[in-house]
């Protein structure tokens, strides 16, 4: 399937606004809603992919999902082994049995199952989680398991009957979400019922896409230039007060559909359509899962990075990324066994390091020194209901807290 330019354009600023949202949602209140921007793009490129080999009697639903598992897994392994390295280094013990939750969520896909029941994604507190990001992977990966059992049933229907259930199905999902945004925003935001109607927008695009229409280029055009608009205002005026996703949302999610449905160049598409954005469009899945942890991780350190630093730290990182495991242009051009030994082995490094950082509650008696210990015990055993903070001196900085989490004292100033 040939790659469309203003695609890999709507790809650059949905990611853009991402990264520029998590770094000071001041500077883009609506950021965030490039991800529903993504998540219409998904509805629409693997309807095509998965209508064509319908149409051409070779579709199989194994060879979908492996194609699906080698296009995703990869570079997300290699995200997730370098956060986990990260959390060991910068976490403290007691953030590391939810960080090692939410990365065996992440690895099977129900993260967002996890957050949701965890924290609500705009909480001040959520920026502060390395992996809070790969929810989205996870209802995307949800909806690719079931989606194409629904078009094979659908296969031997008219196109007109297929188009008129998937929009039933998508108005009833809209319906949903905006109900649920008032009683259960955080379910609302996170759970895929709530976000179907979003990728079915851009399935129904897709099927229309594939039919014939007589709209002329002129007009094509002018309704591209107002989608993007479209998109571009949701991003800088709406805000996570509207508890998306919800009739709302419908905006940025059906200017994107104007977009991809109609494929014309507009106007104002030379701005997105140049080399520099078709590279970030391109690159942007290994993006999305960078600027999360990197974010993060700094925010820990205290650097006072600003937002240029912070992009090209993320467009570095993302394109080795992408070279290696997307484009598999350095390691495993030539050798797939290789691959395969590399996420078998990630795969069990992953699950055996979120086990023992679980069971070791963050791995606490290896992170500290047993001097250390040794002190905090002798307080343990103290006769005293409370100890001064200055007793405490004796202490490191680091494992104060611990003192406070393993002791029955209070203490006083």
């Amino acid at each position: 399937m040939k790659i469309r330019r203003d695609i890999q354009g709507l790809r650059a600023i949905s990611v853009v606004a991402v990264l520029i949202f998590h770094f000071d949602e001041a500077l883009l209140p609506a950021g965030f809603l490039g991800v529903d921007v993504f998540f219409v793009i998904s509805g629409f490129l693997i309807t095509l992919k998965i209508q064509d080999a319908i149409n051409n009697n070779n579709f199989k639903i194994w060879r979908f999902y492996r194609d699906r598992f080698y296009r995703l897994i990869p570079s997300l392994l290699f995200i997730l082994i370098s956060s986990s390295v990260f959390s060991v280094i910068l976490l403290d013990y007691h953030e590391i049995v939810p960080f090692c939750k939410s990365l065996i969520s992440s690895i099977f896909f129900f993260s967002n199952v996890f957050f949701w029941k965890e924290i609500n994604y705009f909480n001040p507190n959520a920026a502060n989680n390395p992996l809070l990001h790969t929810w989205s992977l996870s209802v995307e990966e949800q909806f690719y398991l079931i989606f194409p059992f629904i078009l094979l049933v659908l296969k031997n229907t008219r196109d007109i009957l297929r188009i008129q259930l998937l929009f039933i199905a998508m108005v009833l999902s809209l319906i949903s979400a905006s109900l649920a945004s008032a009683n259960f925003p955080v379910a609302n935001y996170y759970l895929l019922p709530f976000r179907f109607w979003e990728v079915l927008v851009g399935v129904i695009c897709a099927q229309i896409y594939l039919g014939s229409n007589d709209i002329s280029k002129y007009k094509k055009r002018l309704l591209s230039d107002i989608g993007l608009i479209t998109i571009l205002l949701s991003f800088c005026f709406l805000d996570s007060e509207f508890n998306h996703p919800n009739y709302i949302t419908s905006l940025p999610v059906l200017g994107c559909a104007v977009i991809l449905t109609f494929g014309s160049k507009g106007y104002l598409f030379r701005f997105i359509e140049t080399k520099f954005m078709f590279f970030l469009g391109t690159i942007s899945y290994s993006i999305y899962l960078w600027h999360q942890p990197i974010f993060v991780y700094q925010k820990m350190q205290g650097f006072d990075i600003n937002i240029i630093i912070y992009f090209a730290i993320c467009i570095f990182l993302s394109s080795f990324t992408w070279l290696i495991f997307e484009r598999n242009k350095i390691i495993f051009s030539s050798n797939k066994k290789l691959y395969d030994i590399y996420i078998l082995f990630s795969l069990f490094l992953l699950i055996s390091f979120s086990v023992a950082g679980y069971s070791t509650n963050g791995f606490e008696k290896f992170l500290f020194n047993k001097s250390e210990i040794k002190r905090i015990e002798s307080f343990s055993r103290s006769s005293a209901n409370t100890v001064s903070v200055n007793d405490l001196d004796v202490l490191s900085p680091k494992y104060f807290d611990y003192f406070l989490n393993q002791t029955r004292y209070k203490t006083k100033k």
